[in-house]
């Protein structure tokens, strides 16, 4: 079963970095990160872009992908990297946010747990792990 954490951002970028490392850092546990962007006007999803680009995939498993927030409840699970950015075209507040990265990932049965997390979430190495 595959965890991931759940990320919304809106102008967020001066915080977000330590969250998306502390995240990529889990032990024991297939965790993978979707990052919600609500069409932040400063360079928050340049910079998650140019983070997620930067992660290695695992066999099959893409580090980065990108999609619009509209198509996210029609992604197949293997299209999820382990980093997924979802650009949404409006900033719907931090339930809207977090409605478009629930609505793509509870389809899924291969998807055991989600956290949903503030971009300045920090969180322990062996938290994932834990649940």
């Amino acid at each position: 079963m595959t965890n991931f954490g759940l990320i919304v951002s809106f102008a967020s970028a001066d915080v977000s970095f330590d969250c998306w490392a502390c995240l990529h850092a889990s032990e024991n546990a297939d965790l993978r990160v979707v990052v919600v962007d609500n069409a932040s006007p400063d360079d928050t999803a340049a910079q998650i872009r140019a983070w997620g680009a930067n992660q290695p995939g695992r066999g099959d498993l893409a580090g980065f992908a990108e999609f619009p927030a509209n198509e996210a409840d029609t992604l197949d699970f293997d299209q999820f990297a382990h980093v997924t950015l979802l650009n949404s075209a409006a900033n719907l507040g931090f339930a809207g946010g977090n409605n478009i990265g629930l609505r793509a990932l509870m389809r899924h049965q291969e998807v055991d747990l989600f956290w949903v997390l503030n971009p300045d979430a920090m969180v322990t190495p062996t938290t994932a792990a834990a649940y």
